[in-house]
């Protein structure tokens, strides 16, 4: 492969990469827990519209990381293909397991009842917090690898 593919290859990965962290940021630790400040939001309103857009973002992040695992395979970077499974990884636990604990979490309660008690917010939070770090850690990872064969 030409070292101009290689660096466009390296240039999307790091524009999805960086695009992706933005998204965790602006929908997980900004929009999400500030629009339960809102004062005329009620709780189920707010539960409903959180189970909505994490739905959503769940396959946004689906699409990022096979356009990821895409561009990998074409610059086969050992690097992105030693951090792309924890990725992966983290993904498949929310998906897999937290989502669906916490959408039935959010129907409990716009059904007026009392949800499960557990710490999934918690650990969700913890996982997004992680996979957030790995994405730009990987970011920088590319950034420097560009920077050393230029």
């Amino acid at each position: 492969m030409s070292n101009s593919m290689k660096s466009n290859s390296t240039r999307m990965a790091m524009l999805l990469l960086l695009i992706w962290a933005g998204m965790i940021l602006g929908i997980s630790f900004l929009a999400t827990p500030v629009k339960f400040t809102a004062p005329s939001l009620t709780l189920p309103a707010g539960v409903d519209v959180g189970r909505h857009v994490f739905a959503v973002f769940d396959n946004v992040q689906w699409l990022i990381i096979a356009l990821l695992v895409l561009v990998s395979l074409r610059y086969s970077s050992s690097g992105m293909i030693r951090w792309l499974p924890l990725i992966v990884f983290m993904q498949i636990m929310q998906s897999a397991w937290l989502l669906p604990t916490l959408n039935q979490q959010a129907l409990d309660i716009i059904a007026g009842q009392k949800p499960q008690v557990g710490h999934f917010h918690v650990i969700y939070g913890v996982i997004e917090l992680c996979k957030l770090l790995t994405v730009l850690a990987l970011a920088w990872f590319l950034l420097t690898l560009e920077e050393c064969n230029s």
